[in-house]
This record gives structure tokens, C-alpha cells and sequence, in this order.
């Protein structure tokens, strides 16, 4: 029988472990899209299936070609609003734009604004645009007026699931519970709207073979979205990547996408963002050809996800012919033209003629050159009864190389159950920091002289930490853990500028493997058996991970620091340990200098 000390100690873990950090880890207040306006679109318009390598009209069975534009406007371009768009009774929707600012989210979600899509609307219809491709999705929201006055103009929509401020970081990728919460609000709030064609699991992440380690943790994305969506049983939504174009890996990145024995962790569908085709040049002569010659066979549908050359302006869009009929429609599911709106790097059609985003628009003189280009396009395809996949080839991984340094092995899915007993075994914690940055150059040094294995993902070598999965706070969280065990627990190694905080009722491991989480699962069984989790507060390899883990590296670069000189040293020491304690400071400091 539990005494009263480990039954105190017990209620304590579920609080520490609860209030912490959401079960769920749903920052997302998501909106729900009103079920009259998805009944609306569903008679509207019939949705989009992605079956071997083309895509079709799920009503009819004919195929679909997207004839698209890119549509999203750059917040840092327009940092005014009227005043006429507070509405006291749906902020959420219509004071996004400052809010955005305030919080660092620098995007204006288009499809979140009626007062801007139908204000566009009559231009895309001009166009004869089918599909628009949409980057920055804000799930908290409204968007049942956009998305059901583009499904009566027939118009669907192609969103990336990551924004700017949420994303698989090229330069140190990582796949976790914050990463993953993004990306699935994004599908709870849009899903239920049929005229969402699909969605992108990323856009460029890997660019050159500097970068190809990113590729398993996109992967991985791929893999848990379409889990996701299996298992909330949503309707099949295609999940694709939007490419570059870089010559020594777009055919690697291509094959890997769809290699490998799990389906759920294969895209849907293929991009690039192509703009080869400049001016007036020519389908044998811009590269067009070749890029066909190596997509024939692809078992997915492939399209141009970005399209444009502006060397010339204003921008013939003679490639418009070539892309719509044979032999590029054999291959090519369609393309999207980058970009409706005019900005600094003038790819658009249109320009907003005043200083608030909402303002009347006029047309630039690319405008009805693409319009005659895209009227005119009629491509011919099959019906889906006529069509079989299989004369699509049988991909193969690539094999790793200098130009593709790819482990076979992917990260595991995040867990949030995991990732809070973690959080409950701490004894030395970091609290919910408004500023990030305040923080992130003090664990980076901290992982510069400790090891931080455990929170490190690589996507070359294979390795993932166990808690490389977990959120920012819980990382950060983890990290202030392992200095405070390696300043033997005194509480100046936990003052970290005052967001540390020790547990004053720490848990026994016994007590701690016994809790059980709300996911129904005990933390022995998310963790392992007491052992491991004496193993995890040390800070030594955690896991079944057979991997040799670098002894010092740094972390991801939301936490990692530039190298620092002496006084630079000198100064996040300072910041680590609390200035309550002169000895300890003394001691400190005088560690730097004599190490440095």
C-alpha cells in the first residue's frame, strides 16, 4: 500500500506532468468549419483523387490538370489594415493580420479574409484558374466564406501544411510534437472543405546535397500525416512535396519519396518548382524535355508546383502550351504560375494599389498574358476507367552517396505520453519562455560542453535522440536537467535568468514508472523499466538505440549558439546560475576563464 508521502508524491507527478505541457500538445485553437458550408461545397464540387499518376474527378472519373496560381500575399509587405475590419464578434478572423505581427507569425492567411478573396475572385475566374496554391494556413481561423465562394467558381486549393514560422528547418531538421501539431491543425481545420485537392508535407526543404539529411524527417512527416488522416477517418486528401530544381538531387529526392516498403510514409503527389522555361524559349530547348523524359513512369501524380521565369518582363508564359499538351501531358498533371500578387521580387499579375491589404488591385501586364495563355489551354486526358497504373516503374531507394548522405532509418513518431513523463521525471525544469531566443543561446552552450544525445535527431548518421521528438519547452526543459545534475543538483544550476524551476516534491523512480498517463499507458512502459529512467535524469544514453551518438553536439537551431569568445562565455555563465549566490558565481566564472 502507498504511504502518504508517495501518494502525496504521486498527486504531485500528475499535476507536474499535466500543467505543465498539454496531453494532446494542442497549442491550436482550431476552427471548426461550419458543417452547413461543407454540405454547400460537397454538392459543389466533387473532389480530387490522386490514383497512379494522374489525378481525377472522383464524380466522373475524368481526369484533372491544375491550372493554378500561387496566392498569398507577403505580410512584411503590408503592415496596415483598416480599421473597418474589427469585428468584435469574429476577432479571431479579422485582427489576424496584427496579431500575426505580435506574435511573430509573419503571413496573411488569403483564404481567412472574404475581404480579400472576393475581392479576387472575379480575377482568378478571368484568369481561368482551377487550383490555388496557398503557403501559410492559419488553423484558428474562419475560412467558410473564402472556401465556399471558390467552390462555386470551381476553384480548389493545394495548401503546404508547414508556415513560416512553423516548419522542418533545413538547417537543422527536426520532426516533433510542435512541428506535428502544426501541421495536423492545419488538416482538422481544412479537411472538411472538398474543394481542398491536397496538401504539401514540405516545400524545399532539402535544396542542394549540403541538406539532403533533412529528407527523413520530411519523410516521416509524410508518414504520420497520412496516419493521422487514416485514423481521425478523414477522407483521402492526397499528400505530396513541392521540390526545387537542383540538378544533383531532384532525381534522388524524387525516388525516395516514393521508395520503400510502408505506403503511408510514399507521397500522393509530386511538385517542382521549375523555372527553367524562360522568355520565349522552347520545350526541347529549356529543359522541359528532359525533365519529362526523367518523370515518365513516375508512379505519382507530378506537376509543376511553381512555374515562372521573370528574367523577362512582361512574362510571355509561352511554356503555358507546352505544359498542356502532348507529350508533357502523358507525364505532367498541370502546373501553378508564382505569383498572383506583386511584391519585391515581381512574379505577380496583379498589384495592390493602396497601402492597406484589403485595397483594390490592378492588373499588371502579365496579367492577360496569362489569361490568354491559360484560356487556351484544353488539355485532353483519360478517363479513369481507361486508365491503368500499372506502367508506372517500381522505384528503388537510392543508395547513399556523396551527393546523397540519407540514412535508411526515419524518426519515430512523435509521442506526447513520452515526452511528459520525461517532463514529470525532471527534478530541475524551465518554464513557458515568452521570448525564445532569451534562452537558446544558453543551451546551446550548455550542449557544447554537455552531451545532449538524447535530444539530438541526425538525419545522415540515423541517429534520433529518445526525446528528439519532444516539444521546444521540453527539450529546453531536458537540457537545464542534465546541467543541473552535472553541478550536482545545487539550486543556483537551475536559475537559468529565472525560468528554471526544481520540483520541491521530487518523485521516487518507483512512483514515477507506476503513473499512469491519460493516453492510458504507464510511464514504465513509455520510459522502460525503473533503470532507464535512473539513466534518463543522469543524462546517459536513453533507450534501445544501438547508434553511436556523438559525445559533444549541438542541438537543433532553435537552441544552438554561435561559438562564443571569452566574454561572450563569461556572460552566459552568468545567465545560468543565479546571482543570488556570490561563491557560486565566483567559482563559476573562474571555470570559464581557466577553460577558455
Amino acid at each position: 500500500m502507498l504511504g502518504f508521502k508517495d501518494f502525496f508524491r504521486l498527486l504531485i507527478l500528475f499535476v507536474t506532468a499535466f500543467a505543465s505541457d498539454s496531453y494532446e500538445f494542442s497549442s491550436s485553437v482550431k476552427h471548426i468549419a461550419s458543417p452547413t458550408t461543407v454540405e454547400r461545397i460537397r454538392k459543389l464540387t466533387p473532389t480530387i483523387e490522386a490514383y497512379g499518376s494522374k489525378f481525377f474527378y472522383s464524380n466522373n472519373g475524368s481526369q484533372f490538370f491544375i491550372k493554378g496560381i500561387a496566392y498569398q500575399q507577403d505580410f512584411t509587405e503590408y503592415l496596415r489594415r483598416p480599421e473597418s475590419l474589427v469585428d468584435v464578434d469574429a476577432p479571431k478572423t479579422q485582427t489576424l493580420c496584427e496579431l500575426n505581427f505580435r506574435n511573430g507569425r509573419h503571413f496573411v492567411d488569403p483564404l481567412a479574409w472574404p475581404d480579400i478573396c472576393t475581392r479576387d475572385l472575379p480575377y482568378l475566374q478571368e484568369l481561368g484558374v482551377n487550383t490555388l496554391r496557398v503557403y501559410s494556413i492559419d488553423p484558428r481561423a474562419n475560412h467558410d466564406v473564402c472556401m465556399e465562394r471558390l467552390a462555386e467558381a470551381g476553384i480548389y486549393v493545394i495548401l503546404d501544411l508547414s508556415n513560416v514560422d512553423c516548419s522542418i528547418n533545413r538547417d537543422d531538421p527536426s520532426w516533433d510534437l510542435e512541428i506535428m501539431d502544426c501541421y495536423t491543425s492545419v488538416i482538422d481545420t481544412m479537411a472538411p472543405y472538398d474543394n481542398v485537392l491536397g496538401f504539401f508535407a514540405g516545400n524545399e526543404v532539402n535544396t542542394d546535397v549540403a541538406n539532403t539529411y533533412t529528407m527523413p524527417f520530411v519523410k516521416s512527416s509524410i508518414r504520420d500525416i497520412k496516419s493521422y488522416i487514416k485514423r481521425k477517418n478523414i477522407r483521402k486528401i492526397p499528400v505530396g512535396y513541392s521540390s526545387n530544381d537542383d540538378s544533383l538531387t531532384r532525381n534522388n529526392l524524387a525516388d525516395y519519396l516514393v521508395c520503400g516498403e510502408n505506403d503511408l510514409a510514399k507521397i500522393d503527389f509530386f511538385g517542382i518548382n521549375m523555372y527553367e522555361w524562360c522568355g520565349y524559349s522552347s520545350y526541347a530547348t529549356s529543359g522541359y524535355k528532359e525533365r519529362t523524359l526523367e518523370m515518365a513512369g513516375y508512379p505519382v501524380p507530378v506537376f509543376l508546383s511553381e512555374f515562372g521565369c521573370n528574367l523577362k518582363r512582361p512574362r510571355p508564359f509561352t511554356e503555358v502550351e507546352a505544359i498542356f499538351n502532348k507529350p508533357m501531358t502523358n507525364v505532367w498533371s498541370g502546373a501553378i504560375m508564382y505569383m498572383y500578387f506583386e511584391e519585391r521580387n515581381e512574379y505577380g499579375v496583379v498589384k495592390v494599389k493602396g497601402d492597406y491589404i484589403t485595397d483594390p488591385v490592378e492588373k499588371l501586364p502579365d496579367f492577360n498574358l496569362l489569361k490568354a495563355q491559360y484560356r487556351n489551354a484544353s488539355p485532353k486526358g483519360v478517363n479513369k476507367q481507361d486508365y491503368s497504373s500499372h506502367g508506372s516503374k517500381d522505384v528503388q531507394c537510392p543508395v547513399a552517396s556523396e551527393d546523397w548522405k540519407v540514412s535508411e532509418e526515419l524518426p519515430s513518431t512523435p509521442r506526447a505520453p513520452k515526452c511528459d513523463c520525461m517532463m514529470a521525471a525532471l527534478k530541475c525544469s524551465i518554464e513557458e519562455v515568452p521570448n525564445r531566443s532569451e534562452l537558446a543561446e544558453i543551451v546551446g552552450y550548455i550542449c557544447g560542453e554537455i552531451s545532449c544525445h538524447n535530444i539530438v535527431a541526425n538525419g545522415t548518421t540515423g541517429w534520433y535522440g529518445e526525446f528528439s521528438d519532444c516539444s521546444f519547452h521540453q527539450k529546453l526543459s531536458y537540457v537545464a536537467q542534465l546541467y543541473y545534475n552535472y553541478h550536482n543538483s545545487t539550486p543556483d544550476a537551475c536559475y537559468f535568468e529565472g525560468y528554471g524551476r526544481i520540483n520541491a516534491y521530487p518523485n521516487t523512480l518507483e512512483a514515477l514508472a507506476m503513473f499512469k498517463t491519460l493516453k492510458g499507458t504507464r510511464c514504465k512502459e513509455e520510459l522502460g523499466p525503473v533503470k532507464e529512467i535512473s539513466r534518463l535524469i543522469t543524462g546517459e544514453p536513453f533507450g534501445s538505440q544501438n547508434r553511436d551518438s556523438p559525445r559533444r553536439i549541438l542541438v537543433d537551431s532553435r537552441l544552438k549558439n554561435t561559438n562564443l569568445d571569452t566574454s561572450e562565455s563569461k556572460a552566459i555563465t552568468a545567465k545560468i546560475i543565479s546571482k543570488s549566490s556570490l561563491l557560486t558565481n565566483l567559482i563559476a566564472m573562474f571555470l570559464v576563464i581557466l577553460f577558455t
